[in-house]
């Protein structure tokens, strides 16, 4: 009895120790931390393992990983937990080698593949392409794309992926701090945080004391609006999902008809995000071989110019009508205060139609110079579409 027993236990070990043998290898392996040890960028070697990463002006880090699952094909932004000098990530998938000079340029690799740049914003890829890197004296790696722009490398926090962009001082990868992490097996590893977490707060003050009115106090942060939002953005990229937006009369376009014209509705912008709205038109930008633009609604119609003033519409299928010209309107400092959004080969009179608002509509006028507040858009996005 006994025998038969320990028979059946023997039994049941063996099958338990065969099913745990053909579980992959990576199920395990996920549940392991890395830990690295913080290195200067001047310190690296190629032979170094080293893993890059991203803090937010919150003070999450974001490591960048080594492979691209982003829905773009972009790596996302990982969270990633610092202690001291020591990073910690969820397993080991973030080792980069980094090669070359100053003079050159670095390549940044994962085995036999490169860290590289589109001329997009949502163009960071992993694959066989090379991209040289410079790091910047913004503390930013930066590469040129094809169309000759220098880019920065950084973390879209709204989106929590990687990305890179012509601007860093300001817009979406302002105030980030990159660093650089040495594969060190003698580091002790933390435990993960989640970045979506509060931090522990600080001690509070007591109430009654008098406060010395002579030391600054720390502005009070931007007000974000609630639900969903998009950021101003200066800068149109292929794929990317924008609404349009007339700042002098606060009016976003609609999908909406009126009459031969589109509705438009309220739009609220605080801190240059703007609170969307079901009525609002989402829509995806498609940019030609030769620079110029068509938008596609959500159910894939063509913003049109018709072939008279004050008429416009979505299309089914495009038409040279349907393609546009952006010029920025800048600033006495250089900086975009919005764009102009003519069409390319609709005409009123011999003269160019612009996109503008008017009396609640948007519709197509011919374009006038000194009535720049009808014919002033912005263009809010939010990322990829």
């Amino acid at each position: 009895m006994n025998n038969r027993k320990h028979g059946r236990i023997l039994a049941w070990l063996l099958m338990v120790a065969m099913v745990l043998s053909l579980l992959p290898a990576v199920a395990f392996a996920e549940e392991a931390a890395t830990a690295w040890s913080q290195i200067a960028f001047a310190d690296i070697t190629a032979n170094d393992t080293v893993a890059i990463t991203m803090t937010d002006a919150e003070g999450n880090t974001y490591a960048l990983p080594t492979v691209a699952e982003g829905s773009g094909g972009q790596p996302l932004a990982q969270p990633a937990t610092v202690t001291g000098n020591v990073l910690t990530t969820a397993g080991d998938g973030y080792g980069w080698t980094i090669s070359g000079s100053a003079a050159e340029g670095y390549t940044i690799k994962t085995g036999q593949l490169y860290l590289y740049i589109t001329a997009t914003n949502n163009g960071v890829r992993i694959g066989d392409t090379v991209s040289l890197w410079q790091l910047d004296e913004g503390g930013y790696l930066s590469s040129v794309d094809s169309s000759e722009a220098t880019r920065y490398l950084g973390v879209y926090v709204k989106g929590l992926d990687w990305r890179c962009y012509k601007a860093y001082a300001s817009g979406n990868i302002a105030n980030q701090t990159l660093n650089f992490w040495k594969l060190d097996p003698n580091a002790e590893p933390s435990e993960p945080t989640d970045p979506s977490e509060p931090t522990d707060p600080s001690e509070p003050t007591d109430p009654s004391e008098p406060t010395d009115p002579s030391e600054p106090t720390d502005p009070e942060p931007p007000v974000v609006p609630e639900g969903d939002v998009a950021q101003l953005t200066t800068e149109l990229t292929d794929g990317s999902k924008v609404y349009i937006y007339n700042p002098k009369n606060a009016k976003v376009l609609t999908t909406e008809p009126s009459g031969t014209q589109l509705a438009s509705v309220d739009g609220v912008v605080e801190s240059d995000l703007l609170t969307l709205t079901p009525e609002m038109a989402a829509l995806t930008v498609v940019m030609d071989a030769d620079g110029y633009y068509s938008f596609l609604n959500e159910s894939g119609e063509y913003l049109t110019c018709g072939t008279s003033a004050n008429n416009l519409s979505f299309e089914a299928a495009a038409s040279e009508l349907s393609l546009w010209a952006v010029e920025p309107k800048t600033n006495d400092d250089g900086s975009i205060e919005g764009f102009f959004v003519k069409s390319v080969n609709g005409t009123n009179n011999g003269s160019q139609m612009a996109l503008e608002y008017y009396k609640n509509n948007y519709t197509v006028y011919s374009f006038q110079s000194y009535n720049t507040g009808a014919f002033l858009l912005q263009f809010f996005t939010t990322g990829s579409a």
